[in-house]
């Protein structure tokens, strides 16, 4: 793992460096005045491993949603190579039109070995 991930805060920083507005933990209304693209990223749970009859090891997982009114291969191509610069385990896990909103709604599972290096 990257010596550079180190927190969620930083995370979200990284991914709010790629031009599309991210938040974190909310999921009711775009941030401000977005015409183009928003984000979500949230921690959903964990898992843990034990070994020698102690807590060897703890895996976060979270979700990163894009929303957007137009299909963003440019803004795919940035979040998943911001993960890939922060050492952070991805995979696509759905690509969806939103008939209420008319949003096309991007989502990405992630998750990180370092725990207990989230703020």
């Amino acid at each position: 793992m990257s010596e550079h991930m180190t927190t969620f805060s930083e995370l979200l920083e990284a991914l709010n460096a790629t031009g599309i507005p991210f938040t974190a933990f909310a999921w009711a209304t775009p941030p401000g005045d977005v015409s183009d693209a928003w984000g979500v990223i949230a921690i959903d749970g964990g898992q843990s491993l034990a070994g020698d009859n102690t807590h060897a090891e703890e895996v976060l997982e979270g979700t990163i949603d894009l929303f957007t009114r137009r299909l963003a291969a440019d803004d795919m191509q940035a979040v998943a190579g911001c993960l890939k610069g922060l050492d952070v385990c991805y995979r696509l896990n759905s690509v969806q039109y939103e008939q209420d909103t008319r949003l096309i709604h991007y989502e990405w599972v992630w998750q990180s070995a370092a725990p207990a290096r989230f703020e």
